[in-house]
């Protein structure tokens, strides 16, 4: 029989505040500390979501429908025995086990609202978000102790872990403002890179670097635009073309701006194909936007797509197909992708929906895209029908992104020649 000792106290460190605070700065160095050549050459939502993922804490959640019960132990404890001195009275132990998720070692820090008495444990770190929490009882060998004390006592404890982790939750919501402004430095450092290349460029000296940061956009519209600097993971002879955001939203918009009037024309387009509809989509487009020398911008390429290029490079494409179900879906994103491989490309999916339900048939779609191995995140879903908005990973390079526009046309169409749906 050997000598136990309690366990220790919980929530007993000085203080949260300071474990959450090593936390941000660990972020905050993580960003400083990234090779300046991959973190130009990496998304930077990539960038905040791995070091958000590294740093961040999940307060802990104890798992009671999971509490497991260790053999039971006796031993003796050491009790003053009034007269100044110690004798020692045998003890049964039992010790339950309650699973943690969450980072564990929350349990161990003071918050600045804190209990006088806090409950006593054991933690046991299996990882950042999960661990164990050890709580031991004792009672004088040979007492009779019922199932109902004890498991009265282990659930006590238990609420009172959980009282403590709740004055922590304030402290927490502090931190993940700290931590958000740390990971969002990440475009603060990129700008500062960029400028700092631009200087670098305006002096005229060669720099050894592995890589160039600088790329143009390309300018589509009737009056003069502004160009940004955007990295690239390549090594071009050249400046790399991306079309500007602003561009891509305006054409985006003349799209729907061209969908709502052929929505509204059903006998005009109840006999249309792809390719129809495709060109007269197409003239819309050129009506608003020309190229560097004022010739077409917008040119048709195969048989159902929407191109914009500069030089050998798709800038963006538009991709028109008929609703044939998810696999024809899927197969349009592949097409795409194929098509696009260079830094901020834009694209435009437009599903012509002929018959069936519309509403079901687009949330099909959405479903496609969201299925699709490239799916990298979802920026917008629309409402049943209206534009949803993705970023997909490019073939060529899982670094390179691609803004993907869903856009569903319906046009319900009639006659012996239209391919019935799969839904």
């Amino acid at each position: 029989m050997t000598e136990t000792r309690a366990d220790p106290l919980l929530f007993a460190r000085d203080s949260l505040n300071a474990y959450f605070g090593q936390r941000v700065a660990a972020a905050r160095d993580a960003v400083n500390r990234w090779d300046p050549d991959d973190l130009l050459s990496t998304p930077a939502q990539d960038v905040i979501d791995y070091v958000w993922a590294e740093h961040a804490v999940e307060m802990p959640v104890l798992q009671r429908a999971a509490i497991e019960a260790l053999p039971t132990e006796e031993g003796y404890v050491s009790i003053a025995n009034g007269f100044g001195g110690q004798r020692n009275m045998a003890v049964i132990i039992r010790r339950f086990v309650v699973p943690i998720e969450g980072d564990p070692q929350v349990l161990l820090y003071k918050a600045s609202t804190w209990s006088s008495h806090p409950p006593r444990g054991h933690v046991e770190l299996l990882d950042d978000s999960h661990g164990e929490l050890h709580i031991r009882q004792e009672a004088p060998l040979g007492q009779e102790v019922s199932a109902q004390q004890i498991n009265a006592a282990l659930h006590e404890c238990i609420d009172r872990v959980d009282a403590c982790i709740e004055f922590g939750r304030s402290d927490h919501q502090g931190f993940l403002g700290q931590l958000r402004d740390a990971v969002h430095s990440v475009h603060v450092r990129r700008e500062r890179l960029l400028r700092d290349r631009q200087t670098e460029a305006e002096l005229g000296y060669p720099v050894r670097r592995r890589t160039e940061a600088s790329s143009l956009t390309v300018p589509v519209r009737r009056r003069s635009l502004r160009t940004r600097p955007s990295p690239t993971t390549q090594r071009p002879s050249k400046a790399e073309p991306v079309l500007a955001a602003n561009d891509y939203e305006d054409v985006i918009r003349v799209l729907l701006n061209s969908r709502n009037a052929l929505e509204r024309s059903p006998s005009m387009t109840r006999t249309l194909n792809e390719q129809t509809i495709r060109d007269l989509l197409l003239v819309n487009l050129n009506a608003n936007f020309e190229g560097r020398a004022g010739a077409e911008m917008f040119n048709g390429a195969g048989k159902t797509d929407i191109l914009v290029r500069d030089g050998d490079r798709n800038v963006f494409i538009g991709e028109c197909k008929i609703w044939r179900g998810q696999a024809a879906t899927t197969a349009a994103i592949d097409q795409l992708l194929s098509y696009l491989v260079w830094r901020d490309s834009k694209a435009a999916l437009l599903i012509f929906i002929r018959t069936g339900n519309p509403t079901a048939i687009a949330a099909k779609a959405v479903a496609a895209v969201k299925d699709h191995p490239a799916h990298k995140r979802t920026l917008r879903e629309g409402e049943p029908g209206e534009r949803s908005d993705f970023i997909l990973a490019s073939l060529a390079d899982p670094h390179r992104e691609i803004q993907l526009a869903l856009l569903p046309f319906v046009l319900p169409a009639s006659g012996p020649n239209v391919a019935p749906t799969d839904l």
